[in-house]
């Protein structure tokens, strides 16, 4: 017999400058993506919105 298959709740973020503060290049004079681990900055809400949708049993991608 054919298998059932339950569809799940799925988000996908992106990260440079949606999870993550953009880092400021001077030499280049624009904004980009953290180039190392030390320049990641998460920004302040991502946390709660991740945690909110955790308890709304969402798979995050």
């Amino acid at each position: 017999m054919g298998k059932s298959f339950k569809m799940k709740k799925a988000i996908f973020f992106d990260r440079d400058g949606v999870i993550n503060k953009e880092v400021f290049r001077k030499k280049l004079n624009k904004w980009t993506a953290p180039h190392k681990i030390s320049e990641v900055k998460i920004k302040k809400k991502t946390l709660k919105v991740i945690n909110e949708l955790k308890e709304k049993n969402f798979f995050f991608l």
